[in-house]
């Protein structure tokens, strides 16, 4: 989304976009339905406070336009970043991404509640491990996006937003694997992966990076079992599990 957002921005100039997200209930026993978002940048200098749409706005104002390119390269990428997700994106065959709407959909999208889970709620065994996945990024929106995930793969975890709060929540019961992210304020996922060597060394957790920096250096890649490029798609973070943590990934 983010990367079909950047490309209409870039290809109206002095415009604005329209984002309209509608969900609409298929099966009420499952609670599940298709998820349609729509995106429509238009171009000039058209007044948003004129028009009255039920939709966020994104006004484009002062950006300069993108030369033509490769927008085609563009498009199968967000399409195939799309499909892993179970996804399909709709758009115009001429001015892509300019006065013409782009459609994302998902069908048997499940509703569920997309607040943070509670360390209190997690179970916690007698030799001081709990059964689930510690889930440690200082941005919210990537921990529900994992968080949802790891509910659809029926998967107990916890949310921490720092590596302080992580080191907290060992404390209270050792998790069964760590994701992290690499890149945080005052300490990253590399830190807490050390603190882990240093301090559970004996309880053998392994610590999974989850970053959108793919020039890792060879030292810090070392201290991790695995690492996940974003964006997480379902099958790459379930790959990674049966990899790392077998009978989580059951």
């Amino acid at each position: 989304l983010l990367n079909l957002l950047d490309r209409i921005i870039k290809s109206n100039e002095n415009g604005r976009i329209d984002i309209s997200v509608v969900f609409t209930e298929t099966d009420s026993d499952r609670k599940s339905g298709t998820l349609v978002i729509t995106l429509l940048g238009t171009s000039g200098n058209s007044d948003p406070a004129s028009e009255n749409i039920g939709s966020t706005l994104v006004t484009t104002s002062g950006l300069p336009a993108e030369p033509a390119g490769d927008v085609e390269l563009e498009f199968l990428l967000s399409e195939r970043l799309c499909s892993h997700m179970g996804g399909t994106i709709r758009m115009a065959d001429e001015h892509p991404f300019q006065d013409n709407p782009v459609t994302i959909e998902f069908k048997e999208v499940v509703s569920t509640d997309s607040g943070l889970n509670s360390a209190d709620e997690l179970p916690a065994t007698s030799d001081n491990t709990g059964d689930y996945v510690l889930l440690v990024d200082d941005a919210e929106m990537s921990l529900k996006i994992t968080s949802a995930m790891l509910k659809r793969l029926n998967i107990a975890h916890c949310c921490c937003t720092s590596v302080k709060e992580a080191i907290q929540r060992l404390e209270t019961g050792l998790p069964r694997l760590v994701l992290t992210d690499l890149w945080m304020p005052e300490a990253g996922g590399d830190d807490l992966a050390r603190y882990i060597a240093e301090h559970y060394a004996a309880a053998s957790i392994p610590v999974v990076a989850v970053t959108a920096d793919s020039q890792m250096d060879r030292n810090t890649r070392t201290l991790f079992a695995e690492v996940i490029l974003k964006p997480v798609s379902l099958a790459m973070l379930r790959q990674c599990l049966q990899k790392v943590m077998p009978e989580l990934a059951q």
